[in-house]
């Protein structure tokens, strides 16, 4: 199913600042504080004088710079502005943490001396457990109240790194760093019981049936799955020996220190419930441990986490994230499966490779690509260590010199880069020559589209369900997938804070789930398309779809979709993905004309300009085919961009309206026509521009049952309006392909969970029955 945007959204600022009462949480729920939070251009951050303060002051900077708000640091003491939203941070010694405490309904204890909070049986008495909440402020009532409460002043220092003022009225409890206990919140700040959800609980069960491996000799002890490949597993470990090993070469230190835990996943689900499931593996520094996922047709992360883990184990965390990030994947010497020269010879032929003053900067990877950022981090710890030696970076590791980040090094460091794309470059243009129609090879593109239903990732890209998805799909004769993803173009404030809140650019199904997906179908003997979106925000429409503020309005739109057009790219390119499609149903920026606006002079060559450097960036980071997929005739025929790409690509249209069903003539037949007259003129449109076609979206709704028909039947009696229609398609797929004006379609929509049941009649799931019967038809002989 399409994710479901608003044409009437406007920019949260705007809309909510309208507004003048603050309305209560009694009246809207969750809804109600964020849209208040939105509106709040103030934000508090409520602490005792102690360790605290100081991470606290350093998480209001960031706040304040994400959020464009103010945000300040008070005492207990100090009186604060009662329009401005509150995090407070205390422990059972500050009455004010300690009266919200036991508004959640925990209580406080202690024995030994030891502080200890509890909820039912469940005693956290640890010095670093803690928690954070989001309930509505009792004493502003209205605005949001963020609660970080833990048992230690030291603790709560490192917790407070991650400070976000929250609006979901929300609670996690975390023990020694790790999520244990979550639950929504009633109105009166109690939790939720029949919605909690017990973490420790499920990472327990996750990790049962691991197998501990033979002990090594280097501190490393290891659990894996027993569904892992001892190949890759084998493979795995002689890659995070050298990873060590060239790790101690730079470091100059012999001999680790503490032992760490690694745990090798066959699945992303349980990656997920232990690591988060960000990248292909995570090193977790307070418990000591490494999580790799080890997947099947997935590559494994090299070592890049066991190289982090030994690096500062030897030497101490780094004083810059760039340094500790370019070291670790300097000593893994691959991403994501490619040879780490190569992607970085690949990144810099592209014309994607920023600046160094750029690498550096801490926010990099929020604006940027993680692909293209880290990769480039480690060019550039290797172009220190061979132009300034191991000294002078272990000495930039730990904060005792800073790099002179001026022209001659940005000059040298340029030059450097060129070279090793040089060497590669016979090798990138033969990818990029023998890639680029790769989606359109014999035979013709049968595909079915697929979307996650929801964010769970064990019913993800990746998952066992997602694995038996593609299996039922190649049952019905369909030999490539198009994954649907979308990014957003603005952060919401967060739901609910979280200890390691994700920060990287990266779709809402994250990186991984969409690699492994792209991965798994590859695997399969599957062609994979990436299909993807750009919203204006996690619940806002499309970005695009309205008019732009003049010229430098247009750049900064065109600016910030070729960021996310890159990324999506390089996962595609990382995957061996054969097809992009680059969004679609955004006819108010893509046209050639006006479209019924008054038109601005010069605005439709900012459009074409703007979209030609999309499309461009895309090129450089892809070498695989690209499209758009336009949702309609209308934005196909409009589009003004086309000759930039390789394929012609659009929806289908035309369906049958049940209303017809009662009507006079055959309405299989009438349909029959409107999507042939549909094809027709699609492949008008690409023979004028010289690109093949392809029917990037063809579904149609299930239909409501009659009130006489029997029970589970579709609107048509047994065979049903989806099965009709797709009976229909298949004739007219046949009779384009045959005439050599179609070249692939993609049966819409498919879902990664087998199990999905679809939302309703009006929702396009391919339903098994019927349906499918008649999808399995029109892919025959195709």
């Amino acid at each position: 199913m399409k994710r479901v945007v608003s044409i009437l959204a406007l920019p949260l600022m705007a809309l909510f600042g309208a507004c003048s009462r603050l309305q209560p949480a009694g009246e809207g729920g969750g809804a109600a504080l964020m849209r208040n939070l939105l509106r709040a251009k103030v934000v508090e951050i409520v602490v005792r004088p102690g360790p605290a303060v100081a991470a606290c002051s350093r998480a209001a900077e960031r706040i304040a710079r994400e959020r464009r708000v103010e945000c300040r640091v008070l005492s207990l003491a100090q009186r604060g502005d009662p329009r401005a939203a509150r995090i407070v941070v205390g422990g059972p010694e500050d009455e004010l943490a300690a009266s919200l405490l036991a508004r959640l309904g925990l209580k406080i204890g202690g024995t030994g001396g030891r502080p200890s909070f509890a909820w039912r049986r469940d005693t956290y008495a640890g010095a670093s457990d803690a928690l954070f909440a989001v309930l509505e402020d009792p004493e502003r009532p209205g605005l949001p109240l963020t609660l970080l409460y833990g048992n230690d002043d030291a603790a709560l220092a490192r917790y407070a790194a991650s400070l976000e003022p929250g609006w979901k009225p929300w609670i996690r409890i975390y023990r020694t760093f790790d999520l244990a206990l979550e639950a929504p919140l009633w109105e009166d700040g109690a939790l939720v019981e029949s919605r909690v959800v017990d973490a420790a609980a499920a990472r327990t069960a996750a990790l049962a049936g691991f197998e501990d491996l033979p002990a090594r000799k280097d501190l490393v002890s290891v659990r894996a799955s027993r569904e892992i490949d001892p190949a890759i597993r084998g493979d795995y470990l002689e890659a995070i020996a050298l990873a060590r090993q060239a790790t101690v070469q730079w470091a100059g230190v012999k001999r680790a220190k503490r032992p760490l835990a690694l745990f090798l996943h066959a699945r992303p689900e349980s990656f997920a419930l232990c690591a988060g499931g960000a990248s292909l593996a995570a090193w977790r520094p307070l418990p000591g441990e490494v999580h790799a996922l080890l997947a099947r047709g997935v590559p494994h992360d090299a070592g890049i986490a066991v190289a982090r883990a030994l690096a500062e184990d030897l030497l101490g965390p780094p004083a810059s994230p760039w340094i500790g990030d370019g070291a670790a994947l300097h000593a893994a010497r691959r991403w994501w499966g490619r040879d780490l020269d190569e992607w970085i010879g690949w990144l810099r032929a592209g014309g994607l490779a920023p600046s160094a003053a750029a690498l550096v900067d801490p926010q990099a990877v929020e604006a940027s690509s993680p692909h293209l950022i880290l990769p480039l981090r480690a060019a550039l710890f290797r172009f220190l260590l061979e132009s300034r030696g191991e000294v002078f970076v272990r000495e930039l590791w730990a904060g005792r010199s800073a790099l002179s980040l001026d022209t001659e090094l940005e000059k040298s460091f340029g030059a450097w880069l060129d070279d090793l794309a040089a060497r590669r470059r016979v090798e990138i243009e033969a990818r990029h020559a023998a890639r680029r129609g790769a989606l359109l090879d014999p035979p013709f593109l049968a595909g079915v589209g697929i979307e996650e239903p929801g964010s769970a990732s064990d019913h993800g890209f990746g998952s066992a369900a997602f694995e038996e998805s593609l299996r039922e799909a190649r049952a019905i004769g369909a030999g490539a997938v198009a994954l649907t993803c979308y990014f957003s173009g603005e952060r919401d404030p967060a739901a609910v804070p979280d200890i390691t809140p994700e920060r990287a650019l990266a779709p809402f199904e994250g990186d991984l789930r969409v690699f492994c997906g792209l991965c798994q179908a590859r695997a399969s003997g599957m062609r994979a398309l990436l299909q993807m979106h750009l919203l204006t925000g996690p619940a806002g429409s499309l970005a695009g779809l309205g008019p732009q503020a003049g010229e430098a309005g247009w750049q900064r739109f065109f600016d910030g979709y070729a960021r996310f057009a890159v990324h999506a790219a390089l996962l595609c390119e990382l995957a061996d993905a054969e097809g992009l499609a680059l969004g679609g149903g955004m006819t108010e920026s893509t046209s050639k004309s006006a479209n019924g606006r008054r038109s601005v002079p010069g605005e439709s060559g900012w459009r074409r300009e703007g979209w030609s450097k999309v499309v461009r960036a895309a090129r450089g980071a892809f070498s695989g085919s690209l499209t758009w997929g336009a949702d309609c005739l209308l934005e196909a025929r409009e589009l003004s961009f086309w000759d930039d790409l390789d394929v012609v690509g659009c929806d289908l249209e035309e369906e049958i309206d049940e209303r017809a069903l009662h009507g006079e003539g055959d309405p299989g037949l009438q349909l029959e026509t409107r999507i042939g007259n549909q094809l027709s003129a699609l492949s008008k449109i690409a023979q004028e521009h010289g690109k093949p076609l392809i029917l990037t979206r063809a579904g149609f709704k299930a239909g409501a049952p009659r009130p006489s028909a029997p029970r589970g039947s579709g609107a048509t009696g047994e065979v049903g309006l989806q099965a009709m229609q797709f009976e229909v398609l298949a004739k007219a797929l046949r009779r384009a392909r045959d005439g050599g004006s179609l070249h692939g379609a993609i049966l819409w929509r498919w879902s990664s969970d087998p199990s999905d049941p679809g939302l309703n009649g009006h929702d396009r799931l391919l339903r098994p029955g019927p349906a499918r019967e008649a999808a399995a038809r029109a892919f025959q002989g195709l």
